[in-house]
């Protein structure tokens, strides 16, 4: 069985016990996981690689949401190169796929959820980071670069992590990656004037994080009370 298949098998299990499972407290470790490997990781990079593949190294204290069921918290980091999220259990790690079943990941102060992403063509469920949910929801795909050992210069294996890139969505509609300020406001159904003022004001940045999370709350609150 392929390690995607585990998953998939994994996840309808737990889909199939949800009526029995709903007054009781659901553990992850009965469902969605497999017995991580360093070749399906990373492909198994000499000791001593430079970098590292990880969002953070260390385990954070994790909540993960399916549908409407939320499991047991668990510590688990995100393996940005390998687009999964690494647990551990009884002194095992464990790894979880991406799967759009999966609604939300509660990482300390980070959220993640899944979305179909477009790679080299195709379409595939992907961790991505969301910084402000609602009309326009913005999202980041973080990213991390890895260099191959170089024998000739005796260059160790390298990790780097890289710039993140930002999408957005309006309502329904399919994400959109961010590009400059101005086309991500024409880019709104409506609201173009305030925002436009707003961004002008502030001086906002389409190339700074914090500044589209400002510009994307900004128009949020302006739909609030509707």
């Amino acid at each position: 069985m392929t390690t995607r298949h585990a998953i998939l098998a994994g996840m309808l299990m737990l889909f199939a016990c949800t009526a029995l499972q709903a007054q009781r407290s659901i553990n992850l470790s009965d469902h969605l996981l497999i017995k991580t490997s360093d070749a399906y990781l990373y492909g198994g990079p000499d000791p001593g690689y430079e970098g590292s593949p990880y969002m953070t190294d260390d385990f954070v204290t994790t909540t993960v949401y399916t549908g409407t069921l939320k499991l047991d918290p668990l510590p688990m980091r995100y393996n940005i190169f390998a687009n999964v999220m690494e647990f551990r259990q009884s002194n095992e790690t464990f790894l979880l796929e991406a799967d759009p079943r999966i609604t939300r990941i509660e990482m300390g102060d980070r959220i993640f959820v899944v979305e179909d992403f477009k790679l080299m063509g195709k379409k595939q469920p992907w961790f991505m980071e969301l910084l402000e949910p609602g009309k326009l929801t913005l999202l980041a795909k973080n990213s991390v670069a890895f260099r191959k050992k170089v024998e000739i210069n005796d260059l160790p294996a390298k990790y780097s992590r890289s710039a993140d890139v930002y999408y957005c969505r309006i309502g329904d509609q399919d994400l959109v990656k961010v590009g400059n300020m101005k086309d991500l406001i024409g880019s709104l159904p409506d609201k173009q004037q305030e925002v436009t003022q707003f961004a002008k004001e502030q001086k906002l940045s389409a190339k700074d994080k914090d500044d589209l999370v400002k510009l994307a709350r900004y128009y949020n609150s302006l739909f609030a009370n509707n």
